[in-house]
């Protein structure tokens, strides 16, 4: 697979209120001081599909995270993303934590996040749409892999065409991303652990080096 980072997107206004508010929007939810999820979804029927004979996109499920961390007063944003293509067989997923993406106030383009990833290319923007009922994802170019075999290296790629550029997806009952958001949860234990455990080792490494100082010092 390949792996994400976190990437901030740039706002032109950082005002926690706007911020808080439209966390709670695309989330459906009161409070985001624990993480908080939102499912959306879209299968394209065949009626659609020979419409916009160029959409490689059937179908497309999208977890979208918030949560405030203990660390930081803002909100951090994370994203999975699972697509089947008219062109590849079996599912695909994607997925990026988002960092400090914040919602952004624009007169234009209206609040939105913007996620990107180590695989390149920029990314993809959410938004709620439809009074809230529906999410707008407007693709630019992300890294894909299959979902049976998350741990081997993929060269795959979902970019933006002519009819794979924006998605309107509807909010589903998050029991529909389940399997998404246990999964989730063992990425985000692990990448604890594992942090954790580096820690652990620092100041392991750093106690050594102070040991062999005042060692060295004693000798001289």
């Amino acid at each position: 697979a390949c792996l994400a980072i976190l990437s901030a997107a740039p706002v032109a206004a950082r005002a926690e209120e706007g911020a808080d508010a439209f966390a709670k929007r695309l989330l459906a939810t009161q409070s985001v001081e624990q993480k908080t999820y939102a499912c959306f979804v879209r299968t394209y029927d065949k009626a659609h599909l020979a419409k916009h004979p160029r959409q490689k996109v059937t179908d497309m499920k999208l977890l979208v995270g918030a949560e405030r961390l203990p660390e930081d007063a803002e909100v951090s944003y994370s994203y999975r993303v699972n697509v089947k293509l008219r062109t590849h067989k079996g599912e695909l997923e994607s997925f990026s934590s988002c960092g400090h993406a914040e919602a952004s106030e624009n007169p234009k383009d209206g609040l939105s996040i913007h996620c990107g990833s180590e695989c390149g290319g920029g990314g993809l923007s959410i938004s709620p749409a439809k009074g809230d009922k529906a999410a707008m994802v407007e693709l630019d170019d992300i890294g894909v892999w299959p979902v049976s075999k998350p741990e081997e290296a993929s060269d795959l790629r979902l970019s933006a065409g002519r009819d794979d550029k924006v998605f309107r997806l509807d909010r589903v009952s998050n029991d529909i991303c389940a399997a998404m958001i246990e999964q989730d949860k063992k990425d985000d234990a692990k990448a604890k652990a594992e942090a954790a455990q580096l820690n652990e080792q620092n100041k392991k490494d750093d106690a050594a080096k102070s040991e062999t100082k005042a060692e060295t010092k004693a000798s001289n």
